[in-house]
């Protein structure tokens, strides 16, 4: 009758953890465009207190690389025991990738299996994703059949025929992407959608005539098309444009066609092409007519320029004042308010240049005057002036004296002030008179 116990207990065996240590602890970069690092991604596998793996134990070593997208990753030994080297590659064969740049942490696990027993463990490092490279693109042209004849000069274009049209005549462009190992590919869909407006155009004229090169002076001419998308992927359409016909140089050019795809993972595509292309000059008349209008034009514009240079202006330190002189039943006296005068801002400051400017001076005293005074000046050159509205004056033109003229012998024959005339208005109220004297030069105690 004896009763046993007893304890169970479970005990779990985990598999001995080996190490990974990569050579470079700050990370690789890693250029998208050519899938090339800056320096070679080595790393070493210990066992889990740094001892060396024997030859035998490193050949039942797996590899496993956590995926990153766009591409993928090799590890091949380095012929040093114990040492591996991390390759990025293409993940397709087509050589694309939708990578984008950023930083990501390239993590391997390593897998041994030593006497029955699995060892593992994983190591990391990080991962710079840049495009410092540009991709060359590879352009290849092929230019309309002539369309239009006249003597021996046969043309591919029109310069009256300009733009996207179906009867137009245009320039096929194929391009491919060169790839890092000397390969061609088609354009992805999205650099060709980005190529329709990477397109630039520089001409240079292989016509020498002396008529040529009057015509290229006047109107600064330039062959340009416009770039759309073709019937198939990676193709484009090249139709001549521009905004007149006459700004389209004749006769034959060198086409330098530049194509420059940037997307929006930051990689650049770049390609150049040339050929040569001729375009039927127009008429001699059309160019002699469009001469005689760009002169006329440019005549214009200079008179333009000097008539607003030459315009009627106020002289720029032109300042009303106006002080009083009263007197009390003969006694002279201080004035119990000075007049308030103020000047508007002048009209016709710049444009147009045949108007003179202009500008209005007001007066207040209701000491004297229960009206604003308003004098409408216009500026009549070398900084005088004309007041226009005298009229308003009738009422008072036995009291008011214009640079010593009455207001009678000033509208019989105008005179025009300057910075030193001034204008007197003579008051008198009840037992106060005395004298408004207005004049335009800033007054030397102010």
């Amino acid at each position: 009758d004896i009763e046993k116990k007893s304890d169970t207990k479970s005990i779990k065996v985990t598999p001995a953890q080996l190490s990974i240590n990569f050579q470079k602890s700050d990370g690789y970069e890693l250029d998208i465009a050519s899938y090339e690092t800056d320096e070679e991604i080595l790393f070493e596998v210990t066992d889990g207190d740094g001892k060396a793996f024997s030859e035998s134990e490193l050949k039942t070593i797996t590899f496993d690389v956590a995926e990153t997208e766009g591409v993928e990753w090799t590890i091949e030994p380095t012929g040093t025991l114990g040492q591996y080297k991390a390759q990025p590659q293409f993940k397709d064969q087509e050589g694309e990738s939708d990578l984008q740049i950023r930083d990501y942490p390239l993590t391997v696990t390593a897998t041994i299996t030593s006497e029955g027993m699995e060892m593992k463990g994983s190591g990391s490092t990080s991962i710079r994703e840049t495009a410092d490279t540009n991709v060359e693109l590879k352009i290849t042209t092929k230019l309309p059949e002539e369309t239009i004849k006249s003597n021996r000069q046969t043309y591919m274009f029109d310069p009256e025929q300009r733009g996207v049209e179906s009867s137009a005549p245009y320039i096929e462009v194929g391009v491919e992407v060169t790839n890092p190992d000397g390969s061609l590919r088609k354009l992805t869909e999205e650099e060709w959608n980005a190529g329709v407006d990477g397109f630039t155009f520089t001409t240079e004229a292989l016509e020498n005539s002396l008529m040529w090169k009057i015509i290229n002076f006047v109107f600064r001419q330039d062959v340009q098309f416009e770039a759309v998308k073709g019937d198939a992927i990676s193709s484009y359409k090249l139709y001549l444009s521009g905004k007149w016909s006459v700004g389209i140089r004749p006769n034959e050019s060198s086409l330098n066609t530049r194509l420059a795809i940037k997307l929006d993972n930051g990689i650049r595509e770049v390609g150049e092409t040339q050929d040569v292309i001729s375009v039927k000059p127009l008429s001699v008349i059309t160019y002699i007519g469009s001469m005689i209008l760009a002169l006329l034009l440019l005549l214009l514009s200079i008179l333009f320029v000097v008539l607003e240079i030459r315009k009627n202006r106020f002289d720029r330190d032109m300042c009303p004042n106006t002080r009083a002189i009263l007197s009390k039943s003969g006694v002279s006296m201080k004035a119990p308010m000075e007049p308030q005068i103020s000047r508007r801002k002048v009209k016709h400051k710049w444009l147009p240049p045949w108007k003179a400017e202009e500008r209005d001076i007001t007066l207040r005293y209701p000491q004297c005057f229960s009206e604003v005074i308003t004098f409408h000046c216009v500026a009549t050159g070398g900084g005088a002036f004309r007041i226009t509205n005298l009229e308003r004056f009738y009422s008072q033109k036995e009291h008011v004296r214009f640079d010593g003229l009455s207001y009678d012998a000033m509208k019989k024959q105008p005179q025009d002030l300057t910075m030193n005339s001034d204008i007197i208005l003579y008051i008198k109220t009840g037992n106060i008179s005395g004298k408004l004297i207005m004049s335009f030069r800033k007054p030397d105690n102010k």
